[in-house]
């Protein structure tokens, strides 16, 4: 394989004799004897490999590693292009409220990610589904206190904030097509530009960041920025990568503090677990004169070969300056089964799991990875004057792994909203498909 190195050489080997040409030219064409032209000659030619000599010396001795998908790799530098596809198709049977069915590009993501001077690491992630841009990972973090310190790294920018066992899995490994609660609800922090720290050995884990608002949230105002706090701890008491048995225990804490005059505001709505429609069952409006809010969540999981479960509970305190505090709670469960033999890759030391590997790809002669999930999720944003509404959702999903990187789902989701939900006694049926793709 030719090595970056020597593809660097040959393209300022060609810049150089673009330049040395140019420079010929003019010095022949103001020569006066064939002499001139010969003292002219030599002299480009000198210049030329003075300049083939700097760059040996200079190369940074980079390579494309034949084993990794597109990854480059120098004395001080790596680099990795990555990203993801996800291509959704949904259909709504209503029941009171429509919704529009249809397709959409739900993730359609392009970064990269590496290291320099052996201490230094980033990552850049943009996605450009439904024809934007929008800004993922963006962040520098410091590793050069991972030897010394419970492989401690510090990172500084856009990041996902620590919190809840399903947020901080990838989409690229969930088991559904939408998590039970995503970021949209704003208690779910999602990501946010922050300064944080992480802490792990083989069965824990530790992060926590101070955060601000998302990505071009309160720009273009005069008004001051909300900030957070939040902090995840996880522990593995029983991890057997070999047989896939473990356990999963962990709790994530956060509090945020709303900035600005006295009318500072939030709203918690979500969307029934499928991202097509723009209806929203759980909706509480603005809430008005919000001080702060702080959510707690314990999470638990456990599996042993192919059998899994997994859970989360999350409790929502809202602190108003007028008017009486609100609580809300909302929660999640779900089981899994590989019928073809594999389970969920646990990762105890990020206390999440990873990517399924199937014991044969559909491209090796095998049937690939198949599984069966289904997913129990309950919420309440109704207290006091507030009426966001209550909702009760099951979904069952069929996931096939053709191999990785390549993965279809199929989905069927029921949900039930309570009356007092702002589309009250809706119970409306969604099924819908995805085709994913990652490198």
């Amino acid at each position: 394989m030719t090595t970056f190195k020597q593809t660097l050489r040959t393209l300022g080997i060609c810049s150089c004799l673009l330049l040395v040409a140019s420079t010929v030219g003019g010095m022949v064409n103001a020569a006066d004897s064939t002499q001139d032209q010969i003292d002219a000659l030599q002299d480009a030619v000198g210049k030329l490999k003075q300049s083939v000599n700097k760059m040996d010396g200079d190369s940074p001795g980079c390579k494309i590693k034949s084993k990794a998908f597109m990854t480059l790799e120098c004395s001080k530098f790596t680099a990795k292009i990555f990203g993801r596809i996800h291509f959704d198709s949904t259909w709504y049977d209503d029941d009171v409220t429509a919704m529009g069915s249809g397709t959409e590009f739900r993730r359609a993501r392009i970064g990269m990610k590496g290291k320099m001077y052996k201490n230094w690491g980033y990552k850049m992630e943009m996605d450009l589904a439904d024809n934007a841009v929008s800004t993922k990972d963006l962040y520098v973090e410091y590793l050069g206190l991972k030897k010394k310190f419970h492989r401690m790294k510090v990172w500084v920018g856009n990041h996902k904030i620590p919190f809840s066992l399903e947020e901080m899995t990838s989409s690229k490994y969930q088991n559904f097509q939408e998590r039970a609660f995503t970021d949209d609800i704003q208690w779910i922090p999602g990501r946010a530009e922050s300064i944080g720290v992480s802490f792990n050995e083989k069965n824990w884990n530790f992060s926590t960041a101070v955060h601000g608002e998302h990505v071009a949230v309160g720009d273009g105002d005069e008004t001051d920025e909300g900030w957070g706090i939040a902090g995840r701890l996880t522990v593995a008491p029983v991890y057997d990568k070999k047989a896939n048995h473990f356990v999963h225990t962990g709790i994530s804490v956060r509090r945020w503090q709303k900035q600005g005059d006295n009318t500072s505001f939030v709203d918690f709505d979500d969307q029934p677990h499928s991202h097509q429609t723009t209806v929203n069952f759980l909706n509480t409006g603005a809430i008005a004169f919000v001080d702060n809010y702080t959510v707690v969540g314990p999470e638990l999981a456990f599996g042993h070969g192919p059998f899994g479960m997994q859970a989360e509970y999350f409790q929502i305190d809202v602190n108003r300056e007028t008017n009486d505090d609100l609580d809300f709670s909302a929660s999640y469960v779900e089981g899994w089964y590989y019928l073809t033999g594999e389970g969920r890759s646990y990762k105890p030391k990020k206390g999440t799991f990873g990517r399924i590997k199937p014991k044969k790809n559909l491209s090796d002669g095998g049937l690939g990875a198949l599984g069966l999930a289904v997913r129990y999720t309950t919420a309440n944003m109704t207290d006091g004057d507030v009426q966001g509404g209550g909702q009760h959702t099951w979904t069952g999903a069929v996931n096939w792994h053709a191999n990785p990187y390549v993965v279809m789902r199929a989905e069927y989701i029921k949900v039930m909203a309570d009356n007092d939900a702002v589309n009250g006694g809706d119970e409306p049926s969604i099924f819908q498909m995805r085709m994913q793709i990652d490198w």
